[in-house]
């Protein structure tokens, strides 16, 4: 089989933030990582000043503090631009993102935030989308790291939770080498739309035995940027 996305150079990102709510996390750090099939790689990192306070729990997990980040880090615009730049030098290549939805929407809202643009459309992979995808009877939700061992992937474990955007891309790699999985990576991302917004449905209807609690938002890969969001950034 030739010209197969997992065969090929990937891109990856990760984020690491001052929070969990898309809507008003911030980007403390940013990896941005290119494999090529040969092993060759480059690996970009980024701090970024954020603007706001790092909550003590966030630094704590990121080893980075407040003080750190603003006598360290990039302003934050700055460093927003330098990931969009990053990623624009391999645009025609497919982005990995773990738990995608998460970072790239993170990152769409940053870039709104700071009048750089909007994030440009590009095939993306998600490695645990397509887990879930190869693996429907996996229990829960698994770590990123379980999935990993499972699947015989190098993790680096000096990170926090193991979810470098290397380890992301051998992870992609691996999934798509079972041979159940588009070798194109468009046909691949236009499944995957399909694909998480079941998953999350499933999750939805499990985690309630059905009866449902409040909606959970199956857009993928990123997040529509909500109406109140939008009129206050306008204001």
């Amino acid at each position: 089989m030739g010209n197969v996305w997992w065969e090929g150079p990937l891109a990856g990102i990760r984020l690491e933030t001052t929070g969990t709510d898309v809507e008003t996390a911030r980007i403390v750090t940013a990896e941005v990582a290119v494999h090529h099939a040969n092993h060759q790689v480059r690996i970009d990192q980024v701090l970024v000043d954020p603007g706001v306070d790092i909550p003590d729990d966030a630094a704590r997990e990121l080893g980075i503090t407040t003080a750190v980040a603003r006598s360290s880090g990039m302003p934050a615009r700055d460093g927003v631009a330098m990931v969009l730049r990053l990623l624009a030098e391999h645009a025609d290549l497919p982005l990995v993102v773990s738990q995608g939805v998460l970072d790239l929407t993170v990152l769409d809202r940053e870039l709104r935030r700071h009048g750089c643009g909007e994030l440009p459309q590009r095939a993306v992979i998600d490695p645990m989308v397509l887990d879930k995808h190869l693996d429907p009877g996996a229990p829960g939700r698994r770590s990123f790291g379980a999935v990993a061992r499972e699947r015989g992937v190098r993790l680096d474990l000096a990170r926090t939770g193991d979810v470098g955007a290397m380890p992301a891309i051998r992870l992609a790699r691996a999934l798509g080498r079972t041979g159940r999985l588009p070798a194109d990576a468009h046909e691949l991302h236009r499944r995957q739309v399909r694909w998480h917004s079941e998953q999350v449905l499933l999750e939805q209807y499990v985690s309630s035995r059905a009866c449902w609690r409040g909606e959970v938002s199956r857009q993928w890969p990123v997040l529509d940027v909500p109406l109140a969001w939008t009129r206050a950034r306008t204001a």
